[in-house]
């Protein structure tokens, strides 16, 4: 229980109170507030963070898949394009020397 100090102090028992009272408002508003900040800071990462970061990711991998496509159309194209000769097995007739073996 409250007591009330001397008269001539100044202290009277509603002024108490209303010091009480003004404190334990105090800390309810800070306790509001921190958890209000709390709160907009997980909106934010769960909201804006980490969908950004997916969609990067996303959109990353997709211009490696395309790249790769790219890539492979090249080399389809140029093989097409320059096809590499096939060694034949026909004897060649140009006048380059042919090497053969004498038979006994």
């Amino acid at each position: 229980m409250l007591t009330v100090c001397k008269k001539d102090s100044g202290w009277s028992l509603a002024h108490l109170s209303r010091m009480y009272l003004y404190i334990l408002m105090r800390n309810l508003l800070e306790l509001f507030f921190a958890g209000f900040v709390i709160y907009l800071i997980y909106r934010l990462v769960f909201d804006l963070i980490i969908p950004v970061s997916k969609a990067a990711s996303q959109v990353k991998s997709k211009i490696n898949e395309m790249h790769h496509t790219q890539e492979n159309y090249k080399r389809q194209t140029q093989q097409q394009a320059n096809p590499t000769p096939q060694p034949s097995d026909k004897a060649n007739t140009d006048g380059e020397y042919i090497e053969f073996e004498e038979v006994k």
